[in-house]
């Protein structure tokens, strides 16, 4: 059936013209409209994602951007007027909805010297904002580094109701950004004090200049692979049109797609048609491989070189059939990406799905336009040198299927999963930060934030009361309910903080900031009153006295009457993320700040969902620390099932192609040796399962799927067609098959090393991966394949030989 339909397309060839040309200027119309976006919430898993909807719904979510000052000198008051300029000029960008800073809080909150606040020895006094706006110095340590934190306007759902304007905005702040920093540190006012800057938007800016850089690096270099590929294997113009022009219109129809769609590139999806490209090369190759050998002394093909009807016969048999089910395997492998937790990721899978198969038709038809009339035959891919190896290869069999065996199970031993600090076998690590090499300044920002335990690891708990009770309201008192919901959550509180294992630092919550405003009107109280106003008690939640007095709403009325009210008022304006609850259902959040850990933070996760008080309370858990353990988890989950997924669909392709289960069950055991490679590599240079690493397992199976499908056709033909015996079928296969294979092999490894040249880690672990996967699939493909069929194939009806 699916020979008759190439033929087909073969017959049609005007019709078929007429419709590519106008699919491809409608997809030049649409492919203008797409643009560059890779948002931070492109970046979150879609279990984080439904809980930050929650939360976002209750507290004020938006986006912020850190600004560390790192003091390599003594910090004295003449600082602060400095902090305070600079805090002024960070809340004037337009986007900007508050700065708050360690000069914000010595002036207008807790009235108190700038050297006083930061005192380590005040520690306990001011904790509230400790590991926010300023670091803990270890003993001994004369550096301290100051943080100035900016939010952004928020409104809710922004991000899917018009999230061009949000990312606009976003946009406009980060270089607003960069460029204050780049003046304040050219003006010489900051003396031995360096600047870093980190924050969600942050990197998407550098996200999307890596796309653009990606667009301009890869492509280019793709598009020379190619051309030196055919130049120098084949020395024919007509197979550089044929790839080139085959790989360039998959590219644009599948970017028409996406722009019709209403799509976006970026920096994952930006590599698309890179590997489009690859893909269209490699079908090219074995097109090129079949036309006829031309004779280098007279420059002519030995044979007729008119392409007659038996030779596009033979195509479309021999290429074109197994050249399609190599261009699904290999779709099917990209598209198994699905399964993946990151949106970018799966976009790419798609994408390269659709391009793959387009890029198999793009390269047929013109093959049938431009027929690859003759071909030059390289000296060192010879059919003498390849019958040599297949003899060398297929001579012990026997000794090759148990050597290859032992091999499997020192790879499986290498690449099983352990600990990072053990070392060897495979770890996860879904940190987004670790997209970039440490020399990037967006990573020894977060590195240097790390190091001075900042709130980089964020664990958020929303606790949404379900039965709210009667709040504090003027002179009249919180119910019990009330009291008992507070009282429960803050022993949740006591409960996560008591266990230092876990790597929790500090906790910031409703409940701590609505403390200290309490204490802070209770401060003023005593100013105006020489005493202690009666009913409250050091350490009492919001709304709650000793003897049931209404201890805040008392307070607020009588220090009302005093100016120095405003720091109170200050405090609940500045920090209202964490005090206002925008349904007014009586919602707490509690951010807890850990620091990364050798063992993760799913124990820290654990712990607290252990610990939530459920009984009273419907609780969300959201955050960078919860977005990590869902991507932790969702890698390994969904490489797993797209493993399983991919190897069940390409059994039932290479069932059909073949016409047979064994021979089906025999190409997926030397397809898996390039995956438990690729681990054991992993396993053995500590590189993280990530998200570029745990997208080769799936690609590598089904490309290479493509050469042993290539093997196998041919093969079969011999064995159950023909009747040859099995040694003389793999012989003769591997003299008529090997060159193809070795090239699209060399063409896969090269192409995938073209992704080496970008410093966004995912890609570059991606292409280094992809390249030994290829070289691996080379190596099963024409020695353990062979050695297989073999010892395993015993077809029926074959004919004796010698």
């Amino acid at each position: 059936m699916l020979e008759a339909f190439l033929h087909f397309l073969d017959r049609k060839r005007g019709g078929v013209a007429v419709v590519t040309v106008a699919a491809l200027l409608a997809s030049c119309y649409f492919a203008a409209r797409l643009e560059i976006l890779d948002s931070p919430e492109r970046w979150m898993p879609s279990t984080t994602l439904a809980a930050w909807d929650v939360f976002a719904e209750h507290f004020d979510a938006g986006d912020t951007v850190g600004i560390g000052l790192n003091f390599k000198r003594p910090i004295t008051e003449d600082d602060l007027p400095r902090l305070r300029a600079l805090r002024e000029q960070l809340r004037a960008i337009q986007g900007i909805q508050q700065v708050y800073d360690c000069s914000l809080v010595a002036e207008e909150i807790e009235r108190v010297p700038l050297l006083e606040l930061i005192d380590p020895a005040n520690a306990k006094r001011f904790e509230l904002y400790s590991g926010v706006l300023w670091d803990t110095p270890a003993a001994g340590e004369t550096t301290r580094t100051l943080m100035t934190v900016g939010e952004l306007i928020f409104y809710p759902g922004e991000d899917k109701k018009d999230p061009a304007t949000l990312n606009t905005r976003r946009r406009h702040v980060a270089a607003e950004v960069a460029r204050i920093v780049a003046a304040e540190k050219e003006s010489g006012r900051w003396t031995h004090v360096d600047f870093h800057v980190a924050s969600g938007i942050m990197m998407m800016g550098e996200l999307e200049k890596r796309t653009r850089q990606v667009a301009w690096t890869f492509l280019p270099i793709s598009l020379a692979v190619g051309l030196a590929s055919f130049l120098w294997c084949f020395r024919s113009w007509r197979a550089v049109l044929v790839a080139v022009g085959g790989s360039a219109a998959a590219m644009l129809l599948v970017l028409g797609w996406l722009g019709a769609g209403g799509g976006t590139l970026g920096v994952v999806t930006m590599a698309a048609p890179t590997l489009i490209a690859i893909i269209g090369t490699a079908a090219t190759v074995h097109f090129a491989s079949h036309a006829r050998p031309m004779d280098a002394s007279a420059g002519a093909s030995v044979h007729d070189r008119r392409f007659d009807d038996a030779h596009r016969r033979d195509l479309v048999k021999w290429v074109a059939v197994p050249c399609f089910g190599s261009a699904v395997t290999t779709g099917v492998g990209f598209l198994m990406l699905g399964f993946n937790e990151l949106g970018p990721v799966r976009d790419l899978g798609q994408q390269v799905f659709a391009g793959a198969i387009l890029a198999f038709f793009g390269v047929f038809v013109l093959s049938q336009w431009t027929p690859i009339r003759a071909t030059a035959v390289r000296p060192w891919l010879s059919a003498a040198r390849l019958s040599a190896f297949g003899r060398a290869v297929t001579a012990r069999p026997g000794a090759v299927v148990a050597g290859s065996a032992v091999v499997f199970a020192l790879l499986i031993f290498v690449a099983w999963p352990r600990p990072k600090d053990r070392a060897l076998g495979v770890y996860v690590d879904a940190d987004p930060f670790s997209f970039f090499s440490n020399d990037q300044p967006i990573k020894i920002a977060l590195n240097h934030f790390s190091a001075r335990k900042f709130a980089v690891f964020q664990l958020d708990v929303i606790m949404v009361p379900r039965a709210q009770g009667r709040p504090p309201a003027g002179l009249e008192p919180p119910d019990k309910q009330y009291l008992e919901n507070l009282e429960a959550a803050d022993k949740f509180s006591r409960a996560v903080m008591a266990r230092e294992d876990l790597g929790v630092i500090r906790v910031l919550s409703t409940i701590s900031f609505d403390r200290r405003y309490v204490e802070i009107l209770r401060q003023v109280y005593e100013g105006m009153t020489g005493a202690a106003p009666t009913g409250t008690a050091n350490g009492a939640g919001p709304g709650q006295a000793s003897g049931g007095e209404p201890a805040e709403g008392r307070l607020t009325t009588l220090a009302g009457l005093s100016p120095k009210a405003t720091a109170a008022t200050m405090l609940a304006s500045t920090f209202r993320a964490w005090k206002v609850d925008k349904k007014n259902e009586g919602a707490l959040r509690f951010t807890f700040v850990a620091h990364d850990s050798a063992s993760g933070f799913g124990p820290l996760v654990d712990y607290v969902r252990s610990q939530l008080p459920s009984d009273r309370f419907d609780c969300h858990l959201a955050g960078s620390v919860q977005g990590n353990v869902d991507l932790t988890g969702g890698l390994t989950r969904s490489m797993v099932d797209a493993l399983g997924a991919a190897l069940a669909v390409m059994l039932v392709v290479c069932s059909v192609l073949f016409r047979s289960l064994k021979l089906a069950l025999i190409a997926l055991v030397p397809s898996v040796l390039p995956i438990l490679t690729v681990f054991a590599l992993m396993g053995v240079t500590k590189m993280p399962l990530s998200s570029g690493s745990a997208m080769v397992s799936t690609i590598a199976l089904g490309i290479a799927l493509t050469d042993t499908i290539h093997f196998l056709t041919r093969y079969r033909e011999r064995t159950r067609v023909s009747g040859h015996a099995p040694r003389e079928a793999v012989l003769e296969t591997i003299v008529i098959s090997g060159r193809p294979i070795i090239l699209t092999s060399l063409v896969h490894t090269a192409g995938f090393l073209i992704f080496l040249t970008t410093d966004f880690l995912p890609l570059f672990h991606f292409g280094f991966l992809s390249s030994v996967a290829m070289l691996a699939a080379m190596v099963s493909t024409l020695v353990v394949l062979p050695c297989l069929l073999l010892v395993l194939d015993r077809p029926r009806g074959v004919v004796a030989t010698a």
